[in-house]
């Protein structure tokens, strides 16, 4: 087995042994060089030539979490979308949804959900392009999307559904636009609230413009994707993907609007230079206010929790390689125990493991200061401004031991494949319980772009390279994929 080890910055970063027979972590080393990649001996997995090529497989190269129904959820400056969608309904209008693809290939499917819909959504057409700039595109790239070789598809309530394969020649680090027309009255909206990208859509009652390759119909912006959770490529040069499932700072938040430097961006940057047999997209599973599990403490926008949206939103990734995980800030926000937590996160690496997949878990940033502990930790008991009975765990005091007593099981517990420890590479160096101002948003709870840069840059690719050999039951992929395996419905799954 590979075994890395290394540090970047004051970040202490663990890399465990990995048993792929029993799939569990043996052993965790404290990192010492991150760019170290160790002589390993290793089975090729089936999609690796052995001449260090890759066979074409479906790879995600974009993912956004459904998190619930138009509009409940945490936009982050979002212009008024009551004027975009009237009623809180889609009408006989046209979206240009814009997404940026961290990996390429030769052809292209998408992902439609309509998992929060309370009744069938009914597409009338959808084409997917190269953007140009706006919402215009590369002229000749606009591509019709088939559904089981038609036009059109109706997507029953709480399902998803895949495009056929379509012939288009996408770059990594492209941004695609995917244009979607509702013919008919749509309300309850699937939606990812926060995209921290600029899409487009017509005004109600102007029709079908799917194939327009201008942009002059499209009036409207938005910084939120409806309906729309994935695109795949079919490729030759990426050996698979990372999903980073994660909350608001996995999301993006306060990242900069169209400037595709959320730390998972950042992270697909960095594996673009690997060579294809080691190469890995990153896909976004971030969803804000997201919690591990909450099923004490209902929270409408933060959509599913991780624990009840894990099949749907990683397991099921094509190409699903390995998974980093970061929860956990909201549920000891929100007032759970640390022992909830846990459970939770024990869950998540079962179940993952179970999969066959490798899981690396990062540790809870310091938050004092924000509106979870605005108190400060140095108050005594519950303080002015918080009522009289409050339960304990709002004790700011309790709060920052729960959070302590989490890093401490995900540092030490030996769950994970891997240890990220944000907490150590963000943390103030002068107060270990407040985020370390050069890299605060100002919100003492979220990142700013340095912050999230410095996230990108300390995730330990040797670990993320050495995890496409880790699998033991790959599925090889055909020649050439057939419309009746890539199109088709999937229902939404709960917790499995």
């Amino acid at each position: 087995m590979g075994e890395g080890v290394g540090v970047r910055g004051d970040a202490v970063i663990g890399v465990a042994s990995y048993n792929t027979v029993m799939r569990r972590p043996l052993r965790l080393y404290t990192l010492l060089a991150l760019t170290a990649l160790l002589p390993v001996v290793m089975r090729l997995p089936a999609h690796v030539t052995a001449s260090g090529g890759v066979r074409p497989h479906w790879v995600a190269a974009w993912t956004a979490s459904p998190q619930g129904p138009f509009p409940v959820g945490h936009t982050f400056d979002e212009p008024s979308l009551r004027v975009v969608f009237r009623g809180a309904a889609a009408a006989d209008q046209t979206l240009r949804l814009i997404v940026h693809g961290a990996a390429g290939g030769s052809l292209v499917r998408v992902r439609l959900s309509n998992v929060f819909g309370g009744r069938p959504l009914v597409i009338g057409a959808a084409y997917v392009g190269l953007r140009l700039y706006g919402a215009a595109l590369v002229p000749g790239s606009n591509r019709r999307l088939t559904f089981d070789k038609r036009p059109t598809v109706v997507i029953p309530p709480g399902r998803e559904v895949y495009s056929d394969p379509t012939p288009l020649d996408v770059p990594a680090e492209r941004d695609l636009a995917v244009s979607l027309y509702l013919p008919f009255r749509t309300p309850a909206i699937t939606w990812h609230a926060s995209s921290f990208t600029t899409s487009y859509a017509t005004a109600q009652g102007m029709g079908d413009d799917a194939a327009a390759e201008d942009s002059a119909a499209f009036a409207y912006t938005m910084t939120s994707w409806f309906w729309l959770d994935g695109v795949d490529v079919y490729s030759s040069d990426t050996a698979g993907a990372v999903v980073a499932l994660g909350d608001s700072i996995t999301d993006g938040w306060v990242s900069t609007v169209n400037g595709d430097n959320r730390w998972p961006d950042v992270l697909a940057r960095r594996l673009l230079d690997l060579p294809p047999a080691h190469r890995l997209s990153v896909v976004d599973a971030g969803i804000a206010g997201n919690m591990v599990e909450s099923s004490r403490i209902p929270c409408r926008p933060c959509g599913p929790p991780a624990v009840t949206r894990l099949t749907r939103d990683v397991l099921e990734q094509a190409g699903v390689r390995a998974v980093i995980l970061f929860e956990g800030a909201n549920d000891l926000g929100h007032g759970a125990s640390a022992a909830r937590v846990i459970a939770g996160l024990r869950v998540i690496a079962a179940r993952v493991h179970a999969r066959g997949l490798p899981i690396f878990a990062a540790t809870i940033l310091p938050y004092e200061g924000s509106g979870y502990m605005p108190l400060g930790r140095r108050q005594d008991g519950l303080g002015p401004g918080v009522r009289a009975g409050a339960r304990r765990t709002f004790n700011p005091i309790v709060r920052e031991r729960a959070r302590e007593e989490v890093n401490t099981f995900i540092r030490t517990s030996r769950t994970f494949d891997g240890v990220i420890d944000l907490d150590a590479l963000l943390r103030d160096p002068h107060d270990p319980q407040r985020l370390d101002p050069r890299y605060d948003s100002g919100d003492h709870l979220h990142p700013n772009a340095l912050g999230l840069q410095r996230i990108g840059d300390a995730i330990p690719i040797n670990a993320l390279e050495q995890s496409v050999y880790r699998r033991e039951r790959m599925e090889s992929p055909p020649t050439q994929p057939s419309h009746g395996r890539y199109a088709g419905s999937r229902a939404a799954p709960d917790a499995r």
